[in-house]
């Protein structure tokens, strides 16, 4: 009995080094968790420490195209859907982490709760719970009488809203809390917006187009009718003064009060498909078919507009210092600055219909080419003063004091390592943390960076054999020590 004490015991030890170092770390700070960021649906990101960069970090590569959005968890992985039904999760450094294959469409975006759960809908009508680890939770067919082409979202006590004919309160187990019918044919593709009261507010499509809201238990307050043909597949934007904002079908811009009046409403020479962000100073951007974006005044009248060389479905997202972000279907992402001069711009194989979500290190966003992008570099540090500290080992500690200045904390036991001529790489001894170092003529440029590459690769075959040597060691010990007792020939039956 001792003896198996023992080798129980070698097998427990052999195990713990493996499982320690493959549980992911969180990524600090706040994560874009759906089609739009926020409950209020204002595409903006406040938390950001930094403005992103054009500089492309990664791609990946989704193996099909794609209408949805991606989302961004809590620990820095990145959720996106493809039109051949593929769900993929992707760390922040461009490695798939784990994919989900369903049977038909996603074109929505995922949204992700703070536990990590993962709700997303199907152009065939069902509706999908992963756990983190990409697992099925549960899946609901019905109520749902037609594809799900509106983004779920996650409300604060844990309840998801998700439209398709109707729209729906689902709770985080899967039963249905409430349902608000319209008793006609139409379809919801407007992503929910909740007001910080709890108001529920989404536009729907049927003939023309309603703006609906509801309370909290989804019970009707008020209604704004449009006109024929001017569905309105816009998500509306909730202001800090509770206005609300949202394009439609017919190429206009809508301004709401709380209780469903109208304010006004700005005319652009296309259909408006994206939905509006707002900025930290009120002003509204959104684009149009008419292949520009737009700023316009919380008064209605327009800012400026930016002209880009294609129709400009994508909803913007803003950033640090009022940085603006949005795709065109001419092939590229943009940022424009908040006086609507441009930034910088990066060309994709195809054009860009997806909405590209803010996390803290990097801007995320799609193509129809079938990639996902990263662009951003973390911060710069000057080549001359710091490149001497590059070397193979621990991490110097002028260099790690630097990391930290720029809010991006190291452990003073993180290894670094040589990868190429122009990139080196480091990671935290616990592995919460990986950065790639490029080296620049005159800068160094910091990225975030993934698991899965540089001599991570050389740590994670050590980790094998810390796992395998006791285990064989165990394993041998148990058989000489346990063998079953030879028999003699005498003994042998005939």
């Amino acid at each position: 009995m001792f003896v198996m004490l023992i080798v129980a015991l070698l097998l427990v030890i052999s195990v713990l080094p493996f499982f320690s170092q493959s549980v992911e770390g969180e990524v600090t700070g706040s994560f874009w968790s759906g089609f739009r960021g926020d409950l209020q649906n204002t595409g903006r990101n406040d938390d950001m420490q930094n403005e992103v960069s054009g500089d492309l970090s990664w791609t990946f590569d989704m193996e099909n195209d794609t209408d949805s959005s991606p989302a961004i968890g809590p620990d820095g992985d990145i959720y996106i859907g493809t039109a051949a039904g593929t769900l993929y999760a992707v760390d922040h450094g461009g490695t798939e982490r784990w994919k989900f294959e369903t049977d038909s469409a996603i074109t929505s975006t995922p949204a992700v709760a703070e536990n990590g759960t993962i709700y997303f809908g199907t152009s065939d009508g069902h509706f999908y719970s992963l756990d983190q680890e990409g697992d099925e939770n549960w899946v609901l067919e019905d109520p749902f009488e037609i594809g799900i082409y509106s983004s779920p979202v996650i409300r604060e006590d844990g309840s998801v809203l998700i439209g398709a004919r109707d729209l729906h309160s689902v709770n985080p187990n899967g039963t249905i809390q409430w349902s608000y019918s319209f008793g006609f044919d139409g379809v919801i593709i407007s992503t929910p917006a909740v007001s910080e009261n709890g108001d529920i507010y989404f536009g729907y499509s049927s003939f023309g187009g309603i703006m609906i809201a509801l309370d909290s238990e989804g019970d009707m307050k008020w209604e704004f009718v449009l006109d024929l043909n001017a569905a309105v597949r816009s998500s509306p934007a909730i202001c800090d003064d509770g206005n609300i904002y949202f394009g439609s079908d017919d190429g206009s811009v809508y301004s709401l009060d709380g209780e469903g009046n109208e304010r006004w409403n700005f005319t652009t020479e296309g259909q408006v498909y994206s939905s509006p962000a707002i900025g930290e100073d009120g002003t509204i951007y959104v684009g149009s078919a008419d292949n520009n974006m737009y700023a316009i005044d919380p008064n209605g009248t327009e800012r400026w507009h930016y002209a880009t060389g294609g129709p400009v479905r994508s909803s913007p997202a803003v950033g640090p210092e009022g940085m603006i972000y949005f795709g065109s279907f001419d092939n590229h992402t943009y940022s424009l600055y908040p006086n609507g001069t441009e930034g910088w711009s990066v060309e994709t194989g195809d054009s860009v219909f997806s909405s590209p979500a803010l996390g803290n290190e990097a801007l995320y966003f799609a193509s129809y080419d079938g990639n996902l992008y990263a662009t951003g570099y973390l911060f710069r540090l000057n080549r001359t003063e710091y490149e001497e500290y590059l070397k193979e080992g621990s991490i110097n500690e002028t260099l790690r004091e630097a990391f930290e200045d720029e809010g991006y904390p190291v452990e003073a036991d993180a290894e670094l390592f040589e990868k190429e001529e122009e990139a080196v790489w480091f990671i935290s001894e616990d592995g919460e943390r990986r950065y790639r170092i490029a080296l620049g003529e005159e800068d160094l440029k910091i990225y975030a960076a993934s698991g899965e590459i540089g001599s991570e690769d050389d740590d994670r075959i050590s980790q094998l054999y810390r796992l395998h040597i006791p285990l064989m060691v165990g394993i041998v010990f148990f058989v000489i020590v346990f063998r079953a007792p030879q028999r003699s020939p005498e003994s042998r039956p005939e």
